[in-house]
Order: structure tokens, then C-alpha cells, then sequence
């Protein structure tokens, strides 16, 4: 799953966070993909289970 952490209904970090505490969803790898480069983003990211953190701009050969 790659995911925007900026989303209208919930952030990226509270999907993540639902999927990997969903015993059929938690072995499925999530990247959050954010303009939010600072260390407390990352922290959360962490926080919320994220295999992968990536801030935009990114280069297409990152995401492979």
C-alpha cells in the first residue's frame, strides 16, 4: 500500500495504523509518500506501523 499521509477523511497515519493492527491486512507492506519531511513525521510514521517513509518530490526510481 502506498499512501499520502495529507487525506480528507483520515490521515495516513491513521490507515496505516488500521492496517497493520488487522491480523488479514498486517503482513501487507505500507509506504506513507508525504511532503512532511521533518523527524517527528518520520516518528509517527514509525509509530503507525509504516514499512517505508518517503517525502515528495521523490524520483520515480525510489518507489521501485
Amino acid at each position: 500500500i502506498i499512501s499520502d499521509v495529507d487525506m480528507p477523511i483520515m490521515t495516513g497515519y491513521e490507515l496505516c495504523s488500521k492496517v497493520k493492527n488487522d491480523s488479514r491486512l498486517n503482513k501487507i507492506p505500507f509506504m506513507l509518500v508525504t511532503s512532511f519531511a521533518n523527524s517527528e513525521n518520520l516518528l509517527k510514521g514509525i509509530e503507525a506501523g509504516a514499512d517505508n517513509y518517503i517525502t515528495k518530490p521523490y524520483d520515480d526510481t525510489t518507489l521501485n
